[in-house]
């Protein structure tokens, strides 16, 4: 339900805040947007509501120096490089739902903000265990400040890079997971991921979506600015239109709970508890309905989506 990798809010002061913008910092719609909820005082920084596609975006940004000083030592301390606890797990998860093999015989995954990279490594030996006779090596772009580890199987390739630009595509595989959230202007980010996808390939997002919790838990932390958006059900459920892609969604949904009944019994029986209702209420909802979720309170969402063959942008 909540990243393994933990941080709290830190009050931002007004002088390491940037200015206010009246567009959408996602979709950079300029439509006003309403105030939902605040998550710091003095100076006052709200979650403001985009109608047109969905998301809850802080009303000021932390400026770029501010957030380099809290990601400096983000692993530091933490006895693990990425905020998966269980790499393997989480990779056949992912993908439980790609179809194997890739035209491609040398596909890459782009890891974005993957830290270490293992998930995308995990992700590399399944691509080559499914696909004995077609895939001879697979390359993985980890887009990270903090170096990756070097994978001891022999026909996968890690390279590093601090600059998503530096990317060259096209990616068979895009993994953006619990990283989305932190960037303050994401659109040129979304765009640039969705250009990096090769046609057919899969584009795979997971984000916090915690402001259902904390309206009925007020323990529950924000943790701003490390978060500055919050983004759910409805939001992914229109990615595609938001940013005018042509593909479809695989799977949209309450993302897996990362602690286990033997790690955490009590934490893991309530993040399955409340995550129940919306994972029923996908199975009967039609696809109309599913845009906006009635169930909201499941702490995360996921989606995975898959590029058409052509390759086209809808108009």
């Amino acid at each position: 339900m909540i990243a393994t990798v933990h941080h709290g809010s830190v009050h931002v002061d007004a002088a390491d805040l940037l200015d206010f913008t009246a567009r959408c910092p996602i979709c950079h719609d300029a439509s006003p947007r309403n105030q939902v909820y605040r998550v710091q005082t003095d100076p006052d920084v709200w979650l403001l509501g985009c109608e047109k596609c969905k998301v809850c975006s802080a009303s000021h940004m932390p400026r770029a120096q501010v957030l380099g000083r809290l990601y400096q030592d983000y692993y530091k301390n933490k006895g693990q490089g990425t905020t998966i606890r269980n790499t393997d797990k989480f990779a056949r998860h992912i993908m439980s739902h790609v179809r194997l093999p890739f035209d491609h015989p040398t596909p890459t995954i782009v890891d974005f903000g993957g830290g270490d990279g293992s998930l995308a490594v995990s992700i590399a030996q399944m691509i080559l265990a499914g696909s004995p006779a077609t895939t001879t090596s697979v390359r993985v772009i980890v887009v990270d400040f903090h170096e990756p580890t070097s994978s001891s199987h022999p026909r996968v390739r890690v390279l590093h890079t601090s600059e998503l630009s530096d990317v060259q595509g096209p990616a068979q595989i895009i993994v953006a997971s619990a990283i989305l959230e932190h960037i303050p202007d994401c659109n040129p980010v979304f765009r640039r991921l969705f250009n990096l996808v090769a046609p057919g390939g899969y584009f795979y997002a997971r984000t916090p979506w915690a402001l259902p919790l904390r309206r009925i838990s007020k323990n529950l932390d924000l943790t701003y600015p490390f978060h500055v958006h919050d983004m759910g059900g409805g939001f992914w459920n229109r990615i595609l239109e938001t940013f005018a892609v042509s593909g479809r969604i695989i799977t949209s949904g309450p993302s897996p709970s990362e602690t286990s009944f033997l790690a955490n019994p009590v934490r893991t029986i309530g993040a399955l508890v409340f995550k129940a209702p919306a994972r029923v209420e996908r199975m009967f909802a039609n696809p109309i309905e599913r845009r906006d979720p009635k169930w909201e309170v499941v702490g995360g969402w996921e989606v995975l989506l898959q590029l058409d063959r052509e390759g086209r942008r809808r108009p």
